[in-house]
């Protein structure tokens, strides 16, 4: 994600309050998912309620079931079931041993592994009317985008900070930002 502002000339703000802003953010399958080798689980991938067990092959996680829909990538032993899908935005809602899903994101842009409820800070960096390095977010609400979940977070009152845009949507880069809560 890189900030693009009006000018070159555009000169860095201090939040005079917290500012609310968001991010989109995936599940980290790996992390959430890498003890769990032939463990049941029950969910939702593309679309299609399902279960069958977890298979870890090469570090690549598969969620192996009997449902033709549901083959994709195939791994070497589905433990006994027909088809493999591999982990990717279309798997979501899981739950292994009646545990539902760890909270383990990452962010889409720079796969960054980001925890709920924790500050981050970052330098930020202006290269011509650019905004190269900084935490940045999105100043409304993005539209729903695959399986990406939308997480509400506050620039912290005294951050740096610049407003532009991203996507052609009003965005910032700041130096702080904190991950406040999932909102979908």
């Amino acid at each position: 994600m890189c900030l693009i502002l009006e000018s070159n000339m555009v000169k860095a703000n201090i939040a005079e309050n917290d500012i609310e802003c968001f991010k989109y953010i995936m599940i980290d399958y790996y992390k959430n998912y890498k003890y769990c080798n032939g463990e049941h689980f029950t969910g939702n991938i593309n679309n299609i309620t399902c279960e069958g067990k977890i298979r870890i092959e090469d570090n690549v996680i598969y969620f192996c079931t009997n449902d033709s829909r549901l083959r994709g990538n195939n791994c070497n032993n589905k433990h006994g079931y027909e088809y493999s899908w591999q982990a990717d935005r279309f798997v979501y809602h899981i739950a292994v041993n009646s545990k539902k899903e760890k909270n383990i994101y990452r962010t889409v842009y720079r796969n960054f592994c980001v925890v709920i409820g924790k500050t981050y800070k970052s330098k930020l960096e202006k290269v011509g009317n650019k905004i190269e390095k900084g935490l940045h977010s999105y100043a409304e609400i993005p539209g729903k985008s695959f399986n990406e979940k939308i997480v509400k977070c506050i620039i912290p009152k005294g951050s740096k900070y610049y407003t532009g845009t991203f996507n052609d949507k009003v965005s910032y880069a700041s130096d702080k930002l904190k991950y406040i809560e999932i909102i979908s």
